[in-house]
């Protein structure tokens, strides 16, 4: 994906993040986490697939085995009772929670490898 550092239009776009193992990552930056990187790096066959010039190509989306929260348009919508509005207004506040760190997390981890990269 495109470094935040070398490209910094496209920092904070969630189709920049390719999730990967912590040694995947390192493959990714060729071995030294200063690489820059413009690529989509295939953990699989370990290729890397370069963007050159122009914007980031999005990691496919991942549907998970197991629906979280299952939301209806208007034309199927039904009617919940109370309780079950008020599990599902829980469920969604934590899993906006659970963004939110996430978003922390990612930009924390930016900064330090951005600051520890300053320092070497």
């Amino acid at each position: 994906m495109k470094s935040a550092e070398m490209y910094p239009e496209y920092q904070g776009e969630p189709g920049n993040i390719q999730f990967l193992t912590r040694a995947e990552h390192l493959e990714a930056h060729e071995g030294n986490w200063q690489n820059p990187t413009n690529w989509y790096f295939n953990p699989v066959t370990k290729e890397k697939f370069d963007f050159g010039v122009g914007p980031f190509i999005p990691c496919e989306i991942i549907l998970l085995s197991e629906t979280i929260i299952s939301l209806t348009d208007n034309s199927t919508k039904q009617e919940i009772g109370n309780e079950e509005k008020e599990n599902f207004s829980k469920t969604e506040n934590a899993l906006k929670h659970s963004v939110e760190i996430s978003r922390i997390c990612l930009r924390g981890i930016y900064i330090y490898f951005r600051n520890k990269s300053k320092t070497n």
